[in-house]
């Protein structure tokens, strides 16, 4: 529970969040056909120094070698990325 003097970064807390739901957006961005478009969710994954795995999922390479590896896992982030696109389309715009 988030109190009145509780202190958080971008790497931490609601900043982790927030870096985790950029780039599931950014991904949805790059798509062909995609659903939302955030052209200032790959600068804050990018830029935000919040740890390799959200930059990872921004590329397309990486993540096709994780599904070769552990098909699950990798229709679980494909699941979470798809979710963040519809949600985001629903209720943030």
């Amino acid at each position: 529970m988030r109190t009145h003097d509780d202190t958080w970064d971008i790497k931490t807390s609601v900043g982790a969040t927030a870096v985790m739901v950029a780039a599931a957006r950014a991904v949805e961005t790059d798509r062909p056909d995609p659903l939302i478009r955030d052209p200032y969710a790959r600068l804050l994954v990018t830029n935000a120094g919040a740890g390799a795995i959200w930059e990872a999922m921004l590329d397309p390479t990486l993540v096709a070698k994780a599904a070769a590896i552990d098909a699950e896992t990798a229709a679980i982030v494909a699941y979470l990325r798809s979710y963040q696109a519809v949600r985001t389309n629903f209720f943030d715009t």
